[in-house]
Parts: structure tokens; C-alpha cells; sequence
């Protein structure tokens, strides 16, 4: 755990990010952040095979146990981990609150005029 000061500091040390989730209602539900926060950090993904991992589009998305390892060994290439980061940080960048704003500030003005 780290304060939110701290938090880029948490990923200096990573050069994967494992976002596995068993596949289950609750768990089908969540949204790819994790994977999101990695790549906006330059740390290369791998995930389970999810709808919004899936739409998240970087790194890996697994189905099965075998994916995993094949995933891991891919990207033991550093130059696989360096297209699958270059990627990630593109998509972070198109998330970005800069970019998004609007968006934002139509939840907020649909919440409050509702």
C-alpha cells in the first residue's frame, strides 16, 4: 500500500503486471483500471480474457493456464515487452483527464440534472 503521492513509485520496480480474475459475475463486472494504471506506468500487461480486458486492448489477454505461460515467455524479448509498453502508454494517453474531460463532465451534469 502507498499514498497516492507515492503511487508511480509503486510500478518503478515492475516489468509485468499480472490482472488475473477467475471468471465470475462480480469479477466480469470490473473494469480494466489495473491494467490501465500499469500501462500509463510503462509496465507491460497480462491479463485474463475479460470483456474490458479485451477492450482495454494492451498486453495479453489469457483464457487459459498454458496462455499465461506463453505470455510470460513472450515477453521475456525485450523488444516484445517494449512494443507491448509503447502500445499501453499510446491507450493510456487516450484516456488521459486531459482528453477526456468531457466525458466526465457529461456524467456529471447528467447525474446532477437527473
Amino acid at each position: 500500500m502507498a499514498p497516492i503521492s507515492r503511487w508511480p513509485e509503486v510500478w518503478l520496480d515492475m516489468d509485468i503486471a499480472l490482472c488475473p480474475l477467475r471468471h465470475t459475475p462480480f469479477n466480469l463486472s470490473k473494469s480494466w483500471i489495473k491494467g490501465l494504471e500499469a500501462a500509463s506506468a510503462g509496465v507491460t500487461v497480462i491479463s485474463s480474457d475479460t470483456p474490458a480486458y479485451r477492450a482495454l486492448e494492451v498486453g495479453r489477454q489469457c483464457a487459459r493456464p498454458k496462455h499465461w505461460f506463453s505470455a510470460l515467455e513472450a515477453y521475456l524479448d525485450p523488444d516484445s515487452r517494449s512494443e507491448a509498453i509503447a502500445i499501453g502508454l499510446k491507450r493510456a494517453a487516450e484516456e488521459d483527464i486531459a482528453v477526456r474531460w468531457t466525458d466526465w463532465e457529461k456524467v456529471y451534469e447528467d447525474v446532477r440534472t437527473s
